[in-house]
């Protein structure tokens, strides 16, 4: 159902009685914003880690499944905020929230990938994400950061948590 659901927006073929909407292809999937706060996310691939100061998110799985990692921000300290991430399975219909300052990351668990809802509670700026991972290494300064500390980039957060973990024993 999900694929339709992008597939016909993308196409050009959904009924729309308002501005059209705006899509986002993503290097982790698509989005589709529906209004300023609300937002349907299809995800395959791993986004960043990250933070929002002035934002709480919802967000609601609706089709998929997916562990969302969340954790406390230790400013100055990536290797403690990130060995703190816990995931939080998710079901369709399950919804966590989180709050300004929250690193999280969700991971689509499912083989086909999941959609879920992104519900926003507070000012929506692209400048409101603080980065503090990411496989893809859209933030140069946060790849020298990582490369320093001796992790080689491209790893999944997941592979990323185990080997801190590992190396804080």
């Amino acid at each position: 159902m999900e694929k339709d659901f992008f597939d016909r927006i993308e196409k050009k073929e959904a009924h729309i009685e308002a501005l059209p909407y705006l899509t986002q292809a993503r290097s982790w999937g698509a989005t589709v914003v529906l209004d300023a706060n609300t937002r349907v996310n299809r995800i395959h691939a791993e986004p960043s880690a990250h933070f929002h100061r002035h934002r709480t998110e919802e967000y609601i799985l609706y089709t998929g499944a997916m562990d969302v990692y969340r954790g406390a921000w230790y400013e100055g300290d990536l290797l403690r905020t990130v060995a703190g991430l816990t995931p939080t399975a998710m079901l369709p219909g399950d919804r966590v929230i989180i709050a300004p300052h929250i690193v999280h990351i969700p991971i689509n668990t499912s083989p086909t990938g999941s959609v879920f809802i992104e519900v926003s509670h507070g000012p929506y700026a692209d400048d409101d994400i603080q980065r503090v991972y990411d496989k893809e290494g859209r933030d140069a300064a946060l790849l020298k950061g990582w490369s320093a500390l001796g992790y080689e980039p491209g790893i999944s957060i997941v592979d990323l948590i185990l080997q801190i973990r590992a190396a804080q024993k």
